[in-house]
Formats: structure tokens, sequence, C-alpha cells
């Protein structure tokens, strides 16, 4: 049960979400995307505990290799996002944020005015995940629930506005939904997208993650992805998700 203090939070979520949505890509506005990556990372307690940071870090070693591996088909310029899925996902702001522009076509000090979030080397992007994103997201601390559909909404939202022409989500959890009935979030739509789901976690209620690849795939292909992939975070996925970029 949710406390009486806490229920005014729900009722304006989506106002919230609609809010942050808009400042978080104010900076970003007058970059022209060709690709935008969100990352959604499970933060329930089913998912994300100390036993587990390990793999979640190497997660983002994985991603970050497949993202700036030469053979990877990803166009840029790209935007690299991470959001969270915890208790009331569609009205976070992005936990990471970092732009890669088009290195042959740019020069650096115009299209990144110094700041510390672009660049275009594939380099400073790959430093980026691993010892800055990667960091937050371990740092960051456990959430109170998983609301997985608020974060679909939230990647939605998010691309719609950042107009990119080429959309990934990848989705770092152990799928098990498990959020408050009073918490009300905006219809995914996921048009455009394709998503990588990459499997883990410790504490199973209903089954392991990769049991539920066909009711989930069914649901995100229901809400527009144009594609849906599932694997297990200890098999090697950073190749498939080379040929997801391509």
């Amino acid at each position: 049960m949710l406390s009486n203090g806490y229920r005014p939070v729900i009722h304006f979520a989506r106002l919230l979400a609609a809010i942050i949505v808009s400042a978080g890509v104010a900076e970003s506005a007058a970059d022209d995307y060709v690709s935008n990556v969100i990352v959604a990372t499970d933060f329930s307690s089913s998912y994300y505990t100390p036993e587990t940071f390990p793999n979640i870090e190497n997660n983002y070693r994985e991603l970050s290799r497949a993202m700036t591996a030469r053979t990877s088909g990803l166009r840029g310029p790209t935007l690299f996002q991470v959001i969270p899925i915890d208790e009331l996902s569609q009205a976070k702001r992005p936990l990471c944020e970092f732009t890669l522009q088009e290195r042959a076509l740019i020069r650096k000090d115009e299209e990144c005015e110094q700041r510390r979030d672009c660049s275009d080397n594939p380099r400073d992007l790959k430093n980026y995940i691993e010892k800055i994103c990667s960091k937050t997201v371990i740092d960051r601390g456990e959430g109170g629930a998983t609301d997985i559909e608020g974060a679909l909404s939230l990647a939605g939202q998010l691309a719609s506005s950042q107009k990119a022409d080429n959309r990934y989500l990848i989705i770092f959890s152990d799928m098990e939904e498990y959020r408050q009935e009073s918490v009300i979030s905006t219809p995914p739509d996921l048009s455009g997208f394709q998503v990588l789901v990459v499997c883990g976690g410790l504490f199973e209620t209903s089954g392991f993650c990769m049991s539920k690849e066909a009711a989930w795939s069914s649901k995100l292909k229901e809400y527009g992805a144009t594609s849906v992939e599932f694997v297990i975070e200890s098999s090697r996925w950073s190749t498939l998700a080379r040929d997801l970029f391509e």
C-alpha cells in the first residue's frame, strides 16, 4: 500500500514526466541525431544487488564494445542515454547522457562546445560508459519497485522528442514487473525501436527471465517495436548487439 503522502505524486506523474522529458532534451535540441541508444536498467531488489553488480558492470562493457567497435554499423550523430526502471520510472530523468558526433564531418569545438558529455571520438564514449556511467548506475541505490511499463513509456517519449532516425532500446533486467496498481503511466509508444533484452538477476519469483521471452516479445511489438531479441547476460552478446546496430 502507498502512503497518503505518496498518492499525490502518482496523480501528476504524467505531467511531471512531460516536464522532465522537455527539460532533458532542451540542451540537445540543436543536435540532429541519426541514432538514439536508450538503456533501461532495472533497480529492483530482484535484479540490482551487490551480488549482481559485477554482471551489471560487464553488461555496460559489452554494450560499449558493441557501440564503438569498428565493425559496428551504428551511425552518428548518436545520443546515448540511460534511464531507470524503478518504482515510478516514467517520472525520472536520464541517469547518463552522451553525444557521439560524426567524426569525419564535424569540428569538435563547434559541435560539442567543450561539453564533457560530447565527442567525435568513439573511445571517449567507451570510456564514459565504462568509467562514469557504469559507476553512476552502481552508486544510485535500489529502487522501490519495478515499473517496466513506465520505463518503456519514458523511452518512447524521449525518442519522440529527440527524433533520431534509428532507435535502439537495450533493457538490463529480469523482466519481473512489480509496480503499485495506483501507478499510472502513459501507454508506451516504441514505434521504430529495435529492442534487445539482456536477461539477468538472481532472485526469480515467477520463472527465469528467458522464460518470459514470448510474453514480453509480444507485448513490446504491440507497443510498436520493429524487432525484439532476448539474450542471457552470461553470453557473449556484444556480437548480436553490433548486428543490431547495422
